[in-house]
């Protein structure tokens, strides 16, 4: 069934009449395909479908009633809407948006190449990903590869003149090679076909794991300076990134909050954008999930935290304008752009030298968020300067993530698209070994 802006407009007005004082609704709807690829396994398809309703609505007092649910479901879910209003404390800031402007079209959210994708050119692109991961002579095997793509429609539409919409292709493949003691993954999203068919996932994952084989020298336990390439670091970046509430930046929930008159100040050279209006980039939109446009945002100013992301009901009460982060009924990041530094990471370990641990990958799962306690086992290459000299398997990395980021030596200019996370690879000291 396919809906259009007049419906959601039909929806809103439903609720007026049934005594909501202001109502917004939106709907993301969408549809796509899901290839597994799996050993000794025939490839698996299926036809994924997406469709998302929220209804929001205002009473008396800024009281709030939310639900969501299916598009079919709209009409009872207005009446759970209102009824939740009951249980909703009043508040002066509540209620929709008005148009702020700000609107922007020629994103590249969506892929002209989408309708006309057959079946065959998804299957090509998981079976060459996995070929490459079968190289001749490679002691690893592939694991789990898979391909997703999707094309959706957003539209908002609210009681105060709101009428929004937009579509927009989101492409991801997933992949993994297993041997000798190793497990590595990798994975790429992106919003083309053109670039998830060029991008070669399975070379990368031979290369790291033949990178992480080479016998030699090894390090002794205690401090060790660590080098992280891109692909570590959006892992830190973009879990960062997920606590520019102004909740946890009130809280002892993020270590990075500041407590007790301490203001966390990490290396100056430690500097993040958040810009969810970057042309081409995963979580690019035209607006949130409230109706706001994306402000660019600067949450890490040189070593300090600068800014938070803002619902319109924190902004009204700010006398300031919201910030477009709004994801359902949360906050949370658009693109994260780490500034890059102007040499090469091999450039840098040659002018610096001596020994370092060059991290394959890493686990957010070992970073206690709270205090910045980092805890994990990871495989890595061993360098003096920029010359690998062996590899370690399996070993644990440990200290506190806030050290980390105090003591970067330096940032190279070695930058990847990992997600929704443009990282830039550092060497910094303040870690462990052992």
């Amino acid at each position: 069934m396919t809906i259009g802006l007049d419906d959601l407009e039909a929806l809103v007005q439903r609720a007026l009449a049934e005594g909501a004082r202001a109502a917004e609704v939106l709907v993301i709807r969408g549809s796509g395909w899901s290839i597994d690829l799996k050993p000794r396994n025939s490839p698996r398809e299926r036809v994924t479908e997406r469709d998302e309703l929220y209804v929001r609505v205002w009473v008396d007092g800024g009281r709030v009633g939310r639900m969501r649910g299916r598009w079919a479901d709209g009409h009872d879910l207005v009446g759970q809407a209102l009824a939740a209003t009951f249980e909703s404390p009043e508040s002066p800031y509540a209620g929709p948006m008005a148009s702020i402007g700000g609107l922007q079209s020629g994103l590249g959210t969506y892929d002209r190449r989408y309708p006309n994708l057959e079946l065959d050119d998804r299957f090509e692109v998981i079976a060459d990903a996995e070929r490459q991961a079968r190289s001749a002579g490679s002691p690893f095997v592939p694991s789990g590869f898979q391909y997703e793509d999707e094309q959706l429609w957003r539209g908002l539409v609210n009681s105060r003149g709101l009428a929004l919409e937009e579509s927009a292709t989101r492409y991801r493949l997933d992949g993994g090679v297993k041997g000798e003691g190793l497990a590595l993954r990798e994975h790429i999203e992106t919003r083309s076909f053109s670039s998830i068919a060029s991008l070669p996932i399975g070379t990368n994952l031979v290369r790291r794991g033949t990178e992480l084989l080479e016998a030699g020298r090894t390090l002794d336990p205690g401090p060790v300076r660590v080098v992280l390439p891109p692909l570590p670091m959006s892992r830190i970046v973009g879990m960062l990134g997920e606590h520019f509430h102004p909740d946890r930046l009130t809280s002892d929930a993020f270590f990075l909050s500041p407590s007790e008159g301490d203001v966390p100040v990490l290396s100056e050279q430690l500097h993040v954008v958040d810009d969810g209006s970057r042309p081409g980039a995963l979580r690019t939109r035209m607006f949130d999930d409230r109706g706001v446009p994306p402000v660019p945002l600067t949450l890490i100013r040189e070593g300090r935290i600068d800014a938070r992301f803002l619902d319109p009901e924190t902004a009204r009460r700010l006398d300031t304008r919201p910030t477009g982060h709004c994801w359902g009924d949360d906050l949370g990041p658009s693109n994260l752009l780490m500034r890059s530094g102007t040499r090469s990471l091999n450039a840098l370990l040659t002018e610096i030298g001596g020994p370092s641990l060059q991290v394959d990958d890493i686990d957010p799962a070992g970073i206690d968020i709270r205090t910045g306690a980092f805890d994990m086992v990871v495989d890595g290459r061993v360098l003096e300067a920029n010359i690998p000299v062996g590899a370690m398997r399996r070993v644990r990395l440990h200290g506190n993530l806030r050290d980390l980021l105090t003591n970067i030596v330096d940032v190279g200019n070695d930058t990847d698209r990992i997600g929704h996370v443009d990282a830039a690879g550092i060497i910094a000291d303040g870690l462990f070994l052992g």
